[in-house]
């Protein structure tokens, strides 16, 4: 009897501390749903972070869905019919000029890592005139990046002189070239390097024509940010940790990335860690205002009533901004591995 009650008592004081804990048995992990539209680098610290077990540690069960083009992730988040979005910032920004309740929350890319790849038979960006360039949807940042090119550094004009094509995300530029339905297309790496193994060439770094210009893009709408500020800070925390364990730990990394990139090619995946990684990927995710501007000033041409509106109108950068600022983010680099 006596054995029986000091049991009864572990097992009352294991429960006890383990609820005090947050790790008790009867504790249900809040549902978070994200949408990328690419199986990109830039859109992985989510997925990395998730496989690392930060969000879990955090209380969330987050959710990965992908699909494929920023204007119709924009239409499903703005539906509600998920909390946030890794999507093209042009398409975010678009849609908030336009009244959709939409806001950037963090960026983890500041500059556009896209090459301009073009078949063997085109071998100057003068030469596009004619041919078809394909982009994912119209307001993506692939449709973007084309047009800012096109009209501001090659003196060509989008549509007129450069037919743009869109045929649905990346998946299927990688068809099209592959099939010869288009002769150019944007691309970031791996994709870069899959249609060079088909013969196809660099016409333009993008990365390299000073445009600032965010990828990675994770927005939200404000009414979601409202009811959820405790989620998204949360959501922030393993977010930012995920950045860096791919900064950091670069085996698990790129482990990870196999998974959610669906590749095992060591080329591919050693050029993504090298080249898009530790050189594109930012420690401190915050929005990059000039970025923002950079799209007003390239919509404004087409729509001139957005003149003057203010970068600061689309983003919500506090959720990383604390995390900055309280010195959480310097401390997962100083302390080495998140894991």
């Amino acid at each position: 009897m006596k054995r029986s009650c000091r049991h009864m008592m572990i097992l009352s004081t294991i429960f006890f501390a383990l609820t005090l804990g947050g790790v008790g048995w009867s504790q249900e992990l809040t549902k978070v749903r994200l949408v990328h539209v690419a199986f990109s680098s830039n859109q992985a610290p989510a997925w990395v972070a998730r496989e690392a077990g930060f969000f879990q540690k955090q209380g969330l069960d987050v959710e990965i869905i992908r699909i494929g083009g920023s204007s119709k992730v924009v239409q499903v988040m703005v539906a509600g019919e998920v909390g946030l979005a890794h999507v093209g910032a042009s398409a975010a920004v678009e849609a908030a000029t336009a009244g959709a309740d939409v806001a950037i929350v963090a960026a983890t890319v500041k500059r556009p890592q896209f090459r301009l790849m073009a078949n063997p038979a085109i071998k100057s960006i003068a030469e596009l005139k004619g041919r078809k360039v394909g982009v994912t949807r119209f307001g993506s940042s692939t449709d973007f990046l084309v047009r800012w090119g096109l009209v501001n550094k090659w003196g060509l004009t989008p549509d007129r002189d450069v037919p743009l094509i869109q045929v649905g995300g990346i998946p299927e530029l990688l068809m099209a070239a592959r099939a010869g339905a288009i002769d150019a297309a944007p691309l970031s790496t791996p994709d870069d390097m899959r249609v060079e193994d088909i013969g196809w060439k660099e016409l333009a770094d993008f990365s390299t024509l000073g445009l600032d210009y965010m990828t990675g893009t994770l927005a939200s709408t404000r009414k979601y940010i409202r009811s959820n500020e405790d989620v998204l800070r949360r959501f922030m925390k393993a977010f930012v940790q995920g950045i860096h364990i791919m900064r950091t730990d670069k085996e698990f990394t790129r482990k990870s990335l196999e998974r959610f990139m669906r590749l095992k090619d060591e080329r591919i995946l050693e050029a993504i860690y090298n080249q898009e990684i530790l050189k594109g990927l930012e420690k401190v995710p915050v929005p990059s205002l000039a970025g923002v501007q950079t799209i007003l000033d390239e919509l404004s041409g087409k729509r001139p009533a957005i003149k003057g509106r203010k970068p600061e109108e689309f983003v919500d950068a506090r959720f990383v901004k604390e995390l900055q600022e309280s010195g959480y983010i310097d401390a997962l680099y100083r302390g080495g591995s998140s894991r």
